[in-house]
């Protein structure tokens, strides 16, 4: 079995993007094995990912928070802008142009924001506890056929008894 070191190595690389392939060739394990790994690690490779890109978002300030700042900030501009405008020149139709499309890239950036009461709370904690009792219920099922099976396993290899 390979060390812990490896299996974090081999996360890192596929949260990174990296080949089934050249992830195997890097850590000198075969496919089947970085196979296993990503069934058994795939929450942990997804996390990673997840993380990595929200840092590469800010990083750029591409996160939906910059976005909104970057278009209300642009916004202001122009509305400003507007407002020293005689609504009858030329230009002026432009403008309130690129207001509409600001406004409507603010309302399409802005997330769905939900709020919940304590209750509501509680009943997600809940179920999240039913869910880890589903898995633990589901655990000691298939642990119990191991073991059955396993018994029944030593019992068909101990040797027989003579009867007289």
């Amino acid at each position: 079995m390979k060390d812990i070191d490896t299996k974090h190595r081999f996360v890192e690389l596929r949260a990174q993007g990296k080949s089934l392939r050249t992830v195997a060739d890097e850590l000198e394990v075969g496919l089947q094995t970085v196979v296993r790994w990503e069934r058994e690690l795939k929450e942990q490779i997804e996390n990673l990912k997840a993380m990595e890109l929200d840092a590469l978002l800010e990083q750029h300030r591409l996160t939906v928070q910059a976005q909104i700042e970057r278009y209300g900030l642009e916004l202001a501009r122009v509305t400003e802008e507007l407002q020293t405008r005689d609504l009858a020149s030329v230009p002026t139709p432009k403008l309130f142009d690129i207001m509409i499309k600001l406004h409507a890239r603010v309302e399409g950036t802005c997330p769905t924001l939900t709020v919940r009461d304590d209750d509501e709370i509680a009943d997600q904690e809940a179920l999240r506890g039913l869910d880890v009792t589903k898995d633990q219920k589901k655990a000691e099922y298939w642990y119990a056929k191991a073991r059955e099976a396993l018994e029944s396993k030593q019992f068909l290899e101990s040797p027989a008894t003579e009867i007289n």
